[in-house]
């Protein structure tokens, strides 16, 4: 009980840090408040023609995320992917 006790609180301290909400995570719950998903009920809504995204739709997830995309540099990325000039 004394060890439960005494460890209650690093414990405690541990877990609200590694789950506390990011500021990436709050945007991702307002985009997704955002999106309007209205899946076509027309009878051919499986032809190819129907399953794009309208180009409104990508410019605004571009906005809403364009900070975090922004900030983000080649580090990133993997050497063998890019290759040097």
């Amino acid at each position: 009980v004394a060890v439960a006790a005494l460890l209650h609180f690093p414990v405690a301290w541990l877990i609200q840090r590694l789950y506390r909400r990011t500021s990436f995570s709050e945007a991702l719950d307002e985009y997704q408040k955002q999106i309007n998903c209205n899946p076509p009920t027309e009878p051919d809504a499986a032809h190819p023609r129907n399953q794009g995204l309208q180009v409104l739709t990508l410019r605004g997830l571009w906005k809403h995320f364009e900070s975090f995309i922004l900030e983000r540099n080649m580090h990133f990325v993997v050497a063998n992917v890019v290759t040097p000039l």
